[in-house]
């Protein structure tokens, strides 16, 4: 979800004056968190390429719209928590892209987004640079 976010983020401000953020945090199906550690504490060094150990959950906040453009690609893959497969199954089906709501919005559809740590430019860049290199090698 970070690389994506991160690129995502890099596009709207491309596109848009209206400012994005860079959220990281936990989310919640039902109450019950499927990524992320509630009170965790997220800093720069979360976000390092040798750090594979932090199981949060990355979003963008634009103007009043969080903006999710992993939870359903994540949902429908075989390593999706089952708890988050079965609720987006039922809650909004199959063949979905990006979840775009606000806060009150993933709360009636029981999604839980917890923010915990808005990401920096310095924190955005590689991740940013990395994405448009694997971007730049997968068109050949």
């Amino acid at each position: 979800c970070v690389p994506m976010t991160a690129l995502l983020h890099f596009r709207l401000e491309s596109l848009s004056k209206t400012p994005a953020y860079v959220v990281a945090g936990t989310l919640a199906v039902n109450d019950k968190i499927v990524f992320g550690q509630s009170g965790a504490e997220i800093t720069s060094e979360t976000f390092r390429q040798d750090n594979l150990s932090w199981d949060g959950h990355c979003w963008l906040q634009f103007g009043q719209f969080l903006v999710d453009i992993s939870i359903f690609r994540t949902a429908y893959s075989d390593n999706s928590p089952p708890l988050l497969r079965s609720h987006v199954l039922s809650v909004h089906g199959e063949g979905r892209g990006a979840y775009i709501c606000t806060y009150e919005a993933a709360a009636a559809d029981r999604l839980t987004y917890t923010p915990q740590h808005v990401m920096t430019k310095k924190e955005l860049d590689p991740l940013i640079n990395g994405g448009l290199l694997m971007l730049k090698n997968a068109k050949g």
